[in-house]
């Protein structure tokens, strides 16, 4: 992420030395625009599981995210590797029950995107849409209501500049690979949808950080599964998905989220 004349870049780390030596964790750094380094941590979550960075230009800050089965205790979903946001179930060697989605800009701080399931040590009720950072109250509330046995995937990206904001979110459900699209308000309320769409489409790739806001307002992302020959760029825009083949240069829209 870019911002305030930094890059932050934030990834897993593995301990090859003293106490850490076999252990993972997580390192965020900073790079100014002279390419002088600054370290933000060297030894983050643990075991960080899945990481998210971005930089809010009306806060003016980093902000970060992280997934772990383990440190700090509890295991959930953690802010600036500290802060607890959603408490989940870890066995502290590579399990842990919550699996990060995407994040996006909200009026302050950030919207967080994540499924969960519910177990003897945490509530959880599959999708879940959080609030956390700059001078936001921090809150989750659920997009869906089940154990989160099948949800899976979750994306997520700002639509227009409205305020309150809007936000086009989606997930698959791992029991017949259907993809679940909609469009919700600042509070999580749906205000399209969700529309179960085919396994056949429009879909996305497992935690490939898909969705993202155009200039235009609009939200694309891509799909190529694996072994596939053709590349689809699919663009939510005015309550439509429309979508372009690479491979054959074709032009088709999908009916999604219609009100």
């Amino acid at each position: 992420a870019y911002g305030g004349g930094l890059y932050a870049a934030y990834w897993s780390v593995y301990g090859i030395t003293g106490g850490m030596a076999g252990h993972d964790a997580d390192q965020l750094s900073y790079v100014d625009d002279s390419g002088i380094l600054y370290t933000g941590w060297n030894w983050g979550c643990s075991h960080s599981m899945a990481q998210l960075v971005g930089y809010h230009p009306g806060d003016q800050e980093f902000t970060t995210f992280c997934s772990t089965d383990c440190y700090p205790d509890p295991p959930g979903l953690k802010m600036n590797h500290l802060t607890t946001i959603q408490i989940a179930d870890g066995n502290c060697h590579g399990l842990v029950s919550l699996q990060l989605g995407q994040m996006a800009a909200a009026g302050t701080g950030w919207k967080i995107l994540f499924n969960a399931e519910d177990t003897a040590e945490s509530e959880a009720y599959g999708i879940g849409f959080a609030t956390a950072g700059g001078g936001a109250t921090t809150s989750v509330v659920w997009l869906t209501n089940t154990d989160g046995s099948i949800e899976r995937d979750p994306v997520m990206a700002r639509l227009g500049t409205q305020d309150p904001e809007l936000y086009l979110v989606g997930w698959r459900s791992s029991n017949d690979g259907a993809f679940h699209i909609g469009r919700v308000d600042t509070a999580g309320t749906f205000l399209e949808g969700p529309e179960q769409q085919s396994a056949a489409g429009p879909g996305w790739n497992k935690r490939d950080d898909s969705f993202s806001t155009t200039p235009d307002n609009s939200v694309v992302w891509l799909e190529g599964s694996a072994q596939s020959t053709t590349l689809r760029l699919y663009r939510y825009k005015e309550s439509t998905i429309f979508f372009d083949d690479f491979e054959s240069g074709d032009t088709e829209q999908w009916s999604a989220c219609v009100p």
